[in-house]
């Protein structure tokens, strides 16, 4: 499989969920592509994080990871906003759906106004 675009990430995704919930709250709920990030847990290989918000406001941050075209899913508590490398890509799977914003929590994070996902 290859992932090249926000509906290869979805489509990867739908299949690959660590949880039923997730699953459910993707069709029922919103999907929201982070980006690419050079690491998504420390440690890891580069990967996108999607957010996943149920009909119910249940949030999940799902980590795709990649490595050898082997891809996994992983669920992650927090953002690392400082690894996010999406302003360097012209494609829009790197970027995510609103680089603009994510470009913003990158540059908090570096500064060190924050460490997770809780500037809106």
């Amino acid at each position: 499989m290859h992932i090249r675009n926000r509906n290869d990430l979805i489509k990867f995704l739908e299949s690959n969920t660590p949880f039923k919930a997730i699953a459910r709250a993707m069709q029922e709920g919103q999907i929201e592509n982070l980006g690419a990030f050079e690491e998504v847990f420390p440690g890891s290989f580069p990967g996108w994080i999607a957010k996943v918000t149920s009909k119910f406001n249940k949030t999940w941050y799902v980590a795709i990871t990649a490595s050898n075209h082997n891809f996994k899913a992983k669920i992650i508590d927090n953002v690392p906003w400082g690894y996010w490398i999406g302003e360097f890509a012209e494609n829009k799977l790197y970027q995510g759906d609103n680089p603009k914003l994510y470009k913003e929590k990158r540059n908090a994070w570096e500064t060190e106004e924050y460490r997770s996902d809780e500037i809106g």
